[in-house]
């Protein structure tokens, strides 16, 4: 499975707003789902219409999809340059990247 998820904090609650958006496999692709503090909605386009998830939904598929949205990397995760890594880029250049 293969998706994008964009959040945006919500500037009066702090809540995150996410929609993530499958891209594999083909026969998911482009269906939506959003979260708006506690509601989800799903949305199908070959429906044409969308549908609110209840809170058992929200555990069923290959992975939570509660899970995949409510994931809040910058307060779930302590991150620390730890030094330079020197790599080799697609045309074999050497790229030094800060880890």
């Amino acid at each position: 499975m293969v998706i994008t998820v964009h959040s945006k904090k919500h500037s009066e609650t702090g809540q995150y707003r996410s929609l993530v958006q499958f891209l594999k496999p083909l026969r998911d692709r482009d269906k939506l789902i959003l979260q708006n503090g506690g509601e989800i909605w799903f949305y199908d386009p070959a429906s044409s219409n969308s549908i609110r998830l209840s809170p058992q939904q929200r555990l069923l598929g290959q992975a939570s999809n509660g899970d995949v949205m409510s994931t809040n990397f910058a307060l779930d995760y302590s991150v620390a340059m730890v030094g330079p890594e020197l790599l080799k880029d697609a045309k074999k250049r050497s790229v030094t990247r800060y880890t």
